[in-house]
């Protein structure tokens, strides 16, 4: 290998590996935004505070996860994340078999019946533990 081979070879390597990046990112953030249209959904499905908070939900929201420094969250994206997951709830059923059969052990099922498998009120006293796994096997499935 000449000179001219190693700095193609390595340009080679550098354009392939960025495009994987690119190709991780966006499967990250359909991940995320869909996750978090289907949280919202069911919450305001089956959520304790749906009556409190009633159309303000989204509003408070954005301005809390704005608060925690969070960003992407503003009243705008989390309605169209809630679009989105109500337009493609079929989502659930193209995640590779490792995450669904990860969350179904772990009692944090997505399905088109969300509903039916949920007990909200166990799942919301131990929410941030399942979400952490469920954080670490997505993680897994990246590329």
């Amino acid at each position: 290998m000449n000179f001219l081979e190693l700095i193609h070879i390595i340009a080679e390597t550098e354009q392939l590996l960025k495009q994987k990046v690119l190709l991780a990112v966006n499967q990250t953030l359909t991940i995320k935004n869909w996750l978090t249209g289907f949280y919202i959904v069911e919450f305001e499905q089956n959520g304790v505070d749906r009556a409190k908070y009633g159309e303000k939900l989204i509003p408070k929201m954005s301005t809390e996860l704005t608060n925690k420094k969070m960003k992407g969250y503003s009243i705008t994206n989390l309605k169209l994340n809630r679009q989105f997951y109500l337009a493609y709830p079929q989502i659930s059923r193209t995640m590779p078999d490792l995450l669904i059969n990860q969350l179904n052990n772990n009692k944090f099922v997505i399905s088109q019946t969300l509903s039916d498998q949920f007990n909200i009120e166990k799942i919301y006293q131990t929410l941030s533990d399942k979400l952490t796994k469920a954080n670490e096997f997505i993680l897994k499935l990246l590329p």
